[in-house]
């Protein structure tokens, strides 16, 4: 999955690859960083050194990654993988209990920590797990990172590259690990799919999604692999001054909920250039009021199929299109209209089931749910996801987006299983 970062470091060592903005009144401000491809590249590196040295190679292990979003995230990620690892991001923000639950599920040995967190371990952090800190690895000189350098576990595309968590139906979060050439296939086809910039120069992206959430490993790579810049900053910024960072950092492309893009003005961006939607429903108006001064796609996909399985765009030529409407699948995803587990035609509606390369291995350690939700299919001749949302396919071969067969809703993008709330509070008091 990072090959394609790897080599850029290589054929590209000068190019920016990560502009972090902690402070936008003061240009100055330790708190940014601008790394070059080498620079992070060597930072990883050294970092996934020290781990092998200490841990051995991290193949086959799930590595928690309890960091809030600043620059040792991304040394964090890509040192995880360096040494043969799957990161598996934490949610910080959430009780020292669910922190603790999530890291002694992940079976792992260590987890990725900074010392420079506003919310430390604490509580969540589970005995006989080693807590290792990143922030020194970001402030590491070239001298001390080139001492550390060492050859690099292999990695095999069936390994598993990264792990999210996502809502449970059965009252606690499901692990959904991708592997390395799942993730690979499916960040390839969005390259090729959501055009780069108009004069040809390195996208420039933003880093507006959580860690948590699986549009960030989308955010990552999509920008990586094509050779951009990924644009980031603290969640308090991120969220106040989206418009002025986009901006003061020339940001060109961003992936977006629909929830938080129909709160932006267009008119106000000097060089965004494309927004890519996903993570909810897309409202009529903000499909209206797409594609104006810029391209806007539309995009539709379960951690379950890597992120993104369906995209369409939206505005200029492609308007009065219906906001339900997540278009065609990616060339690495094959898309069926269901009911009861066989195909309907076109225009009927069914729950939608997906196939191919994207799909995960099946959830961490929950047999009977993957006997449920992945299933050989006779028709299709492969296993296929059948993801709970009901669909039907137009006659041109897109996709409308109706509704749910199951009481999953989405917050922020995040999908959330009313069961799981429900399970939560009956542990809490056993009378709700």
């Amino acid at each position: 999955m990072h090959s394609q970062f790897e080599a850029h470091a290589k054929s590209k060592p000068d190019g920016h690859a990560l502009v972090f903005r902690g402070n936008l009144l003061d240009e100055d401000s330790p708190a940014d960083v601008y790394w070059t491809y080498a620079e992070l590249n060597a930072k990883a590196q050294s970092l996934a050194a020290y781990i092998v040295s200490i841990l051995g190679p991290l193949t086959g292990t799930v590595v928690p990654i309890h960091i809030e979003k600043n620059p040792a995230l991304y040394v964090a990620i890509l040192g995880t993988l360096k040494a043969g690892g799957a990161w598996c991001p934490i949610d910080v923000f959430s009780p020292a209990q669910r922190r603790h639950e999530l890291i002694v599920r992940t079976e792992g040995q260590l987890v990725l920590v900074s010392s420079v967190d506003s919310i430390p371990m604490g509580e969540a952090l589970p005995s006989g797990i080693i807590p290792i800190d990143v922030f020194p690895f970001t402030r590491e000189s070239e001298r001390d990172m080139d001492a550390r350098a060492s050859d690099a576990p292999i990695t095999d595309p069936t390994n598993v590259a990264y792990m999210i968590w996502t809502s449970g139906t059965a009252g606690a979060p499901e692990g959904v690990p991708i592997n390395h050439s799942s993730a690979y296939t499916s960040i390839n086809p969005l390259i090729e799919a959501i055009p780069g910039t108009r004069d040809g120069q390195p996208v420039r992206c933003l880093q507006f999604s959580q860690p948590t959430f699986d549009v960030s490993t989308q955010d990552y790579f999509f920008t990586w692999n094509s050779g951009g810049v990924l644009i980031s900053a603290p969640l308090a910024v991120m969220l106040g001054s989206f418009v002025e960072l986009a901006n003061v950092t020339g940001a060109t492309h961003a992936h977006l909920t629909p929830t938080f893009s129909a709160g932006l003005q267009r008119s106000s961006f000097q060089t965004l250039q494309t927004i890519t939607m996903i993570g909810e429903k897309l409202p009529q108006p903000v499909a209206d009021d797409s594609g104006q001064d810029m391209r806007a796609f539309n995009t539709y996909g379960p951690a379950e199929a890597t992120i993104v399985s369906t995209l369409r765009e939206f505005g200029n030529q492609h308007k009065n299109i219906k906001s339900g409407n997540i278009g065609w699948p990616l060339k690495s995803v094959s898309v069926f209209v269901t009911r009861d587990k066989k195909f309907v035609m076109k225009h009927a509606v069914g729950e939608l089931a997906l196939g191919g390369p994207q799909l995960s291995p099946g959830y961490l350690k929950q047999p009977e749910t993957n006997k449920e939700k992945y299933m050989w299919n006779e028709e299709a001749n492969d296993t296929l996801y059948y993801t709970g949302d009901l669909v039907r396919m137009l006659s041109d071969g897109s996709l409308e987006y109706l509704s749910r067969t199951d009481d999953l809703v989405k917050l922020g993008g995040i999908r959330v299983e009313l069961s799981e709330i429900n399970f939560s509070l009956r542990q809490c008091h056993p009378l709700a």
